[in-house]
C-alpha cells in the first residue's frame, strides 16, 4: 500500500536529509548566488533541538525519508521589544509539493502555538523564491493571514 507521512519535530538524525534538501534548493533557486556553509546550517539545526530553542523546525517523513520542513524562528522587533515568529525554510520536495497544503494545514497551527508559547504576538509567513508565490498566497489567505507587502530582489 501506500507510505503514510508522518509530520513531527525534527530529529538529530534528520540532519543529513535536511542539509541536502536545502542545498539543492539553495543551489537552484533564487538563492544560488548566496553561498553555503554547511558549520552554520548544522549549528542551527542543533540549536532547534534544545528545549527552549527559538528555533521551530518540524519534517514530514516518508517511511524514513524527509520529503519536506518547515523552520521558524523568533526575533523581536527592530523598534520595540516585542516578539513575532517568522519562517526561515517552508521547503517540500518537487513531487510532494502537491501535497504541501495537508501538510502544512498540520504544521501551521503547531508553528502558531509555539509562537504563543514563546510570547509572539503574531506570525510571519511568506515567500520569496519567485516560485509557488499565488497558490501559497492564496492557502496563506485561506489560513487567516494577511497580504501585507512584497519582496523585491536585485543582484548586486
Amino acid at each position: 500500500g501506500s507510505m503514510k507521512a508522518v509530520v513531527r519535530p525534527y530529529h538529530r538524525q534528520d540532519v543529513h536529509q535536511c542539509m541536502q534538501i536545502a542545498k539543492t534548493f539553495q543551489e537552484n533557486s533564487t538563492f544560488s548566488k548566496s553561498g553555503w556553509n554547511n558549520e552554520k546550517f548544522f549549528s542551527l539545526s542543533n540549536y532547534a533541538l534544545q528545549d527552549d530553542s527559538d528555533v521551530f523546525a518540524y519534517v514530514v517523513d516518508i517511511d524514513s525519508r524527509v520529503i519536506g520542513a518547515f523552520v521558524g524562528n523568533i526575533s523581536e522587533y527592530y523598534f520595540s521589544n516585542e516578539k513575532l515568529a517568522q519562517d526561515l525554510v517552508v521547503i517540500f520536495l518537487p513531487e510532494y509539493k502537491k501535497d504541501s497544503h495537508m501538510y502544512l494545514d498540520i504544521i501551521i497551527p503547531k508553528f502558531e502555538e509555539w509562537a504563543k508559547s514563546k510570547g509572539a504576538v503574531e506570525t510571519c509567513i511568506g515567500s520569496s523564491t519567485a516560485l509557488k508565490r499565488n497558490r501559497y498566497k492564496d492557502y496563506l489567505k485561506s489560513k487567516d493571514y494577511k497580504d501585507v507587502g512584497f519582496i523585491m530582489k536585485k543582484e548586486i
